[in-house]
């Protein structure tokens, strides 16, 4: 009797094993439940589709919805109209800068032109500020179409692969850094623009520096240049007819008791008549000479001023156009590497790192 209750009671206990094994899963050869089922009853298989769908998912939303917002204009109206008011104060900076450079030129003699040509050389330099202008512009509506229709979906199919390749294949952690790397350049390319823009007007804002207010001067200062040179110029053509016209009414009012008699002495009424003539010429070359140079030097002085305002304003611009969006972008590389230790590289100039390996060896 002994026995036969051993034996019912190992059989209660194999059927209540059974009974949990069946509940938990299918049973292992020493009765555990598998470890892939301990997590919700969820599969490792069915856990890639969920995350490959998800992957899916935020691929379609950015490429579609989001990329059509973030290529729009109306995102980006406001640093837009920024960027067009400062291309409007460029191109009226070139045509005043060339219109000075015109008007300096009409000076008499060649006293002007080295500073008619440093003003076409400014003129020409703007262009350079002009294009960075419209660059940034488009730059605002393509990089975010571009990192949403194009860069985040790739970042997506990476990371797609990264859940899909097994465990054991050399490469699969490439695949997750490069996806990672893809979507953070997506962020960078969507913000650095934006972000360029709104620091370029905070440092014109801190300074107070209006390159429009330069523009306005010259235009002032251009109209009475232009006048300027244009009296000079007048001075100088008339200069001669002044001289000749004085002679004349100096000759008419002489007295007939100061001039000698021609009929008794001609040469000496002659004589008489050329020195007469001669003090009246001098003293009117004089004059004009006098006036034409006091004339020259102030427009030269002011363009010389001109010239100084523009490099000033092409500096500026030059940092806040050009340089500040260099700047973000490689702070935003910066931040990258130091908060996701990717360690992303810059493009470095052709035989640097040839020099670096030499050095090494050396």
């Amino acid at each position: 009797m002994d026995d036969e209750g051993r034996d019912l009671a190992g059989r209660d206990r194999t059927l209540a094993r059974g009974r949990i094994s069946s509940a938990a899963g299918p049973a292992v050869p020493d009765g555990r439940v598998p470890a892939s089922r301990t997590d919700g009853g969820m599969s490792p298989a069915m856990r890639k589709g969920v995350y490959v769908a998800l992957l899916v998912a935020v691929a379609l939303v950015f490429a579609f919805p989001v990329a059509d917002v973030m290529g729009s204009k109306e995102t980006y109206r406001g640093s837009i109209e920024k960027l067009d008011a400062k291309a409007q104060t460029v191109t009226a900076l070139v045509g005043t800068t060339t219109a000075a450079s015109v008007a300096i030129s009409a000076i008499p003699g060649d006293t002007g032109i080295p500073v008619a040509d440093k003003l076409m050389d400014v003129a020409a330099d703007f262009a350079i500020v002009l294009g960075a202008i419209y660059l940034e512009k488009y730059m605002l509506t393509i990089f975010g179409l571009a990192a949403c229709r194009v860069v985040v979906p790739l970042a997506c199919a990476l990371g797609a692969g990264y859940v899909l390749v097994r465990e054991d294949v050399a490469w699969r952690a490439g695949l997750r850094t490069s996806a990672v790397k893809l979507a953070l350049l997506a962020l960078a390319l969507t913000l650095v623009v934006p972000a360029s823009v709104q620091v370029s007007n905070m440092i014109e804002e801190t300074f107070e520096y209006d390159a429009a207010s330069v523009s306005s001067e010259m235009d002032t200062g251009g109209a009475e240049g232009a006048a300027d040179s244009g009296a000079a110029a007048a001075m100088t053509e008339s200069a001669d007819a002044a001289d000749d016209a004085q002679a004349s009414d100096d000759a008419s009012t002489a007295s007939p008791d100061e001039a000698p008699d021609a009929s008794t002495d001609p040469i000496g009424a002659f004589a008489a008549w050329v020195g007469g003539l001669g003090e009246d010429i001098g003293s009117a070359l004089s004059g004009a000479g006098a006036a034409v140079s006091s004339g020259v030097t102030g427009i030269l002085d002011t363009a010389k001023d001109w010239v100084a305002r523009l490099i000033e304003a092409f500096a500026v611009m030059i940092v806040t156009n050009c340089v500040i969006p260099v700047v973000v972008l490689l702070f935003f590389v910066w931040i990258i590497n130091v908060l996701m230790g990717l360690n992303i590289e810059l493009p470095t100039r052709p035989g640097a790192s040839f020099l670096r390996r030499h050095r090494a060896r050396g």
